[in-house]
């Protein structure tokens, strides 16, 4: 059960648990608000439940099962909604998300049902993946304020850091960054370890090159991190090398208006050829362009009817995003060759795409 997800996803599809507070793009119709609702409960549902995650011992303690069997009622019920909401429209890699998520959540229910609470909370902190794959895909619309200070008095978090990660999954991005900024800019004097530091540097480099592909504001927060100088070595130097690449991207013409058959022309030709299997490390020179790209990619796919230039941007994305997936950055590359792969159109890239199945569904 606890290797890392990867195809074993498709049978069934890094902190605490689900939470989807919503799926709207910038980019939606005005209409898509319907699904506010259905999101906004998938909050609750984790407020709910997360007090229990903190511990295998909480987890599986008899005064907590009711609180548990309810909350993951109300994530099946509201998993079928949200599943059938997002079929009635195009949502390209949202809608291949939302259906597995609507298997996994029923899963987590069997297991704990059957009383393998331990496996039930593993997949339940696996789910956090599931949700950051599809909440990074493109910018957000406006969230209200939130104040973590409350929140942690309130007991709704331990700490800072799960706080800040709660309202990452549910695309509270400026109130995450809040706190990842005093956590970075803090460093060491409020407990969190490297690896969590680890974590919350690259969460701000996601929210910065693939979310709101924003340059200019990435160079301004992350200069203001630098002044810290008791951060760990590696990830000055991380940091600084990502400000370069910044600079760099903000100097360039725009880009985002760029034509679908165009961006793919551009990734062919400056990015394929250099695409691997192998997943990138914090110090890769080509993080921040993945990411950005990614994330073009992404809106893309939400927009585009074509189905030929659909299979063109499901197979650049997975092969993209193969390298983006890591221990800071869940994705659904598999899924996208899936999906691909299962096109009815007789085209080049359906074949690639289903040798690349063929390659990651094959036994070691």
């Amino acid at each position: 059960m606890r290797v890392r997800l990867r195809f074993v996803l498709i049978v069934l599809v890094f902190v605490f648990g689900i939470a989807v507070l919503t799926v709207l793009p910038l980019i939606q119709p005005p209409e898509d608000r319907e699904l506010r609702g259905v999101m906004h409960g998938f909050y609750q549902v984790l407020l709910e439940i997360m007090p229990t995650l903190a511990s295998q011992a909480d987890f599986a303690h008899p005064d907590n099962q009711e609180k548990i069997k309810q909350s993951l009622q109300k994530m099946n019920e509201l998993s079928e909604v949200l599943k059938s909401k997002v079929d009635s429209k195009n949502r390209g890699s949202i809608q291949i998300a939302a259906d597995y998520f609507k298997q996994h959540t029923q899963m987590i229910t069997e297991y704990y049902n059957l009383g393998q609470a331990e496996d039930a909370r593993w997949m339940l902190g696996a789910s956090f993946n599931l949700c950051v794959s599809c909440h990074t895909q493109m910018p957000v619309l406006e969230m209200p304020r939130v104040d973590w200070r409350y929140d942690l008095e309130e007991g709704r978090a331990k700490t800072a850091f799960q706080w800040a990660e709660v309202q990452f999954i549910t695309r509270r991005f400026d109130a995450a960054l809040e706190v990842y900024d005093y956590l970075i800019r803090q460093f060491p004097d409020h407990g969190i370890d490297v690896f969590d530091l680890e974590t919350v540097v690259l969460r701000k480099l996601v929210i910065f090159a693939r979310i709101e592909r924003n340059p200019q504001r990435a160079v301004d927060s992350f200069l203001k991190d630098l002044a810290n100088q008791k951060l760990p070595s590696h990830l000055i130097n991380n940091i600084r090398n990502w400000i370069i690449d910044f600079e760099s991207w903000h100097r360039e013409k725009k880009a985002l208006h760029l034509t679908v058959e165009k961006l793919l022309l551009q990734i062919e030709e400056k990015v394929v050829p250099k695409l691997s299997d192998r997943a990138l490390g914090m110090e890769s020179p080509d993080l921040v362009t993945y990411l950005r790209y990614s994330g073009l990619l992404h809106e893309k796919l939400s927009k585009e009817d074509d189905e030929a230039l659909r299979l063109r941007i499901l197979y650049i994305l997975a092969r993209i995003e193969r390298q983006l997936a890591s221990k800071y950055l869940f994705t659904l590359y598999e899924f996208y060759f899936k999906e691909c792969a299962e096109s009815k159109l007789d085209h080049p890239v359906q074949k690639e795409c289903v040798r690349e199945l063929q390659l990651l569904t094959r036994p070691d």
